[in-house]
Formats: C-alpha cells, structure tokens, sequence
C-alpha cells in the first residue's frame, strides 16, 4: 500500500479543524499545485514533502529580498532578544516613519497597521475625515482588501458572506484609464464627492495588466484639486518592488502624487508591516483617526522594514537587476512558446510583476481557461510556481540561473499545451 503524502495527510486533517485557509488556498487551482509548505529559501520554497519550486508568488508578494534574507533576518533576531511585543512602540516605529519620510518624495508623515486591507480601508477614512464627504471612487474588480467595504457581486451573494449592502454604500465606479467615467463619477457624486483610490497600476484578478496613462493620473490629480478631494494610490502590491519613491514613479516621465499612499507586502520582506504615508495636506485628518490592534506596535516587523528598505536603497542594483531579470523571463518565454508552436500567449503588467494569459480564453470564465491552467500546472509539477490567474513577482534572489531553468520547464509546458 502507497504511503500517504504528508500534504495529503495535512489536508485531510485539515478539512476537521479548518474552515479557510484563506487567500492561500489552491482551490480552484489546476492539478500539480500542493497545499502545505515547510520552507523557503532565496527564490526557493520547499513543500511538506520536500519538494522544491522556483518561487514565482513570493507568498503573494510579501517576500521581495528573498526567503530568509540573512541581512533582514540577523536584525530581526537582535530584536528579539530585546523584546517585540512590548509596553508601548519601540524606536523602530519612529525611524521607519523618518525612513519613509526619505526615500517617498510626498510622504511627510506615516500610519502603521498590518495588512494592506487595513491601509486601504485606513486611507478611505482619512478622505472622509478630511473632506467631510462620503463617496469614493473606485474601479469595480480592482482589488484593494477583503474588508466590507470593498466586496462586490449581489447583495443575495454578499449577505451569505455576512455583508451589509449599506456597508459598500457611497463607493461610485470608474473604468481603469478612462477619463470620461472619472469624469461622469465625479459629477454624480457632486458636492459628496471625497476622493479615488486607484492602484499603482491594473492587477484585477484573473484579468491582462495594464499600466496606467501619465495623462489618466495627471487627470485624476487635477480633478481632486478642483474639488478639494483626496488621491490615494493603492501601492500595496507593488510596494518598494518596482520604485522606492512609489510605483508611479516607475512610469517614465510621471510626476503625478498622490496625498496618500497604502503600502504593504514588500515593504518588510515577508514581516507583517502595512502604512499609509502622505502629505501635511491631510496631516490633522490623519490624526483624527483611531484604528490599532494588540500586536500594530511590535518592534520585530519595524526593525524587519527598516532593514528591507535600507537595503535596496544602499544597492541601487537590486531594482535594475529584477528588471533585467523580468524582462529576460518576459522575451525567454515568448521565444520559448514561438519555438513550440503555441499561439495566443500574453504576458502583461511591470516585467517585475507578470501576468500570463492565452488570446482564445483571455474572456472565458476562468474555471474554463484550460490552456493556462495545463501551462502553470506543468510548470508547477516541475518545480516552477507561477499562477494561472494572479499577479506574479521577482525577487531579489532569483538569478540568471534560475530563469534558466524555469525557461527549460516553460518548453515542457508549451509543448503539453
């Protein structure tokens, strides 16, 4: 009789004492995707049964030094014999206020909580608090949390989640990089109108990436001045990974920024950090606003942000080498599906950050993507994590090597197509 696997052993313990394995869950997934991890390394993840990948989520965005980045996790651990969870913030909460201060050019003071949703959900506050309005603007499918607020589908589909209808009240819709529907939003919200939160750049889930328009961010900037509203970019996904001044800054020529910016995920290499940072302009709303919790002030994920951060700005070479890296992945795989035959496939978004689809299904329902999904299963039963329907990430770690390798897998895959 075939030994049980440990991950199917922890899956069916799971199924007993787990009612979610929240956002990380492989349902929906093609086969060839395993649940349960034990380790990462670099640009490595290591499963429950010892299988190594090539890691291309970096835990959703989270990990953008590498797992277990010596520099990072040595100060972690100095901290720690002084203590993390402590009578009141550490120095570390104040010297990655002034560190941000630095190195974001609009960021004249800061907000720290834990999770992206609680920036974003922070941020959308302080708009109301400093207008006094209530409606803001926001794209329908752009991910921006798992609060209340910012679900969508049918009240009868919400109420079985347990949300109120009310509690996505005075949310108005636009069109990613569309000025007329900005436009239209903005007039129908009229003298309620508070402010847009837009991302850094278009990551709806299970869609093709789109950068936005120096001439769709100069708008929204311009309109939020006429109207004394609040611009907040959700940066939360791509923060620190593509620009230390911001993701906007990315955009050659961009000089457009926002009054508040939600970041998160990349900011403390893999430690549970999130802020929001803006300008004096909203300064008194800013403090008006009380949202904390039990472990907000604990010292470890500061010293582990500080330290992230330090180090790429102290090594310039970081950015540009995830960038060379991104776009030799970027032209490799395109190659690689050329030389196989295979048509129809896209890649999209910051080369940093990829996105792959096939042209034939890109409108399907995505249960009904068979293409994408055969790709990314090959891969991943051959030691390369992408995902079929989310945003990707590079990191500090991969290498030369490593895109090598993935490039050999990917002719595999293409050839299973």
């Amino acid at each position: 009789m075939k030994n049980e696997s440990k991950e199917e052993n922890l899956k069916e313990r799971s199924k007993k004492v787990l009612v979610s394995l929240t956002h990380l869950s492989i349902a929906g997934l093609p086969k060839g995707y395993t649940q349960f991890f034990d380790r990462g390394e670099g640009c490595y993840i290591y499963d429950v049964d010892g299988k190594r990948y090539i890691d291309f989520m970096a835990s959703f965005g989270p990990i953008l030094l590498g797992h277990q980045h010596e520099g990072v996790d040595s100060q972690v651990r100095k901290q720690m014999l002084k203590g993390n969870c402590l009578a009141g913030p550490s120095e570390k909460m104040v010297e990655l206020a002034e560190l941000l201060s630095r190195v974001i050019p609009y960021a004249e003071w800061a907000y720290f909580a834990k999770n992206g949703t609680d920036s974003t959900t922070i941020a959308v506050r302080m708009a109301r608090a400093h207008t006094g309005k209530r409606v803001i603007l926001r794209a329908p499918s752009s991910y921006h949390g798992s609060a209340e607020i910012w679900k969508e589908g049918s009240n009868r589909r919400l109420l079985r989640e347990g949300v109120l209808p009310e509690q996505r009240a005075y949310l108005s819709p636009y069109v990613f990089n569309d000025v007329k529907s900005v436009s239209d939003a903005v007039e129908a919200a009229g003298d309620d109108f508070a402010g847009i939160i837009c991302p850094s750049f278009k990551w709806d889930y299970g869609f093709d990436q789109e950068l936005p328009t120096i001439e769709f961010l100069t708008y929204l900037r311009r309109v939020c001045d006429e109207n004394n509203a609040v611009l907040i970019c959700d940066d939360v996904r791509s923060s620190m990974r593509l620009s230390l001044a911001g993701s906007w800054a990315y955009l050659e020529g961009c000089n457009v920024e926002p009054d508040l910016s939600c970041l998160c995920k990349g900011i403390a290499n893999g430690y549970e950090m999130s802020a929001v940072v803006g300008n004096n302009r909203l300064r008194k709303a800013a403090g008006t606003i009380n949202a904390t919790g039990s472990f907000w002030c604990n010292a470890i994920p500061f010293t582990a942000a500080i330290h992230t951060i330090e180090t790429l700005a102290q090594n310039p070479s970081i950015h540009e080498n995830m960038k060379l890296l991104g776009e030799k992945l970027r032209s490799g795989l395109n190659k690689v599906a050329k030389g196989c035959g295979v048509e129809g496939f896209r890649q999209s978004g910051p080369v940093q950050m990829p996105y792959f689809s096939f042209d034939q299904e890109r409108t399907k329902p995505i249960s009904d993507r068979v293409l994408i999904q055969t790709f990314c299963s090959y891969c991943a039963r051959l030691g390369v994590w992408f995902h079929p329907y989310h945003t990707m990430f590079l990191t500090a770690a991969h290498t030369d090597a490593d895109i090598e390798s993935t490039l050999s897998v990917a002719e595999v895959a293409f050839r299973a197509v």
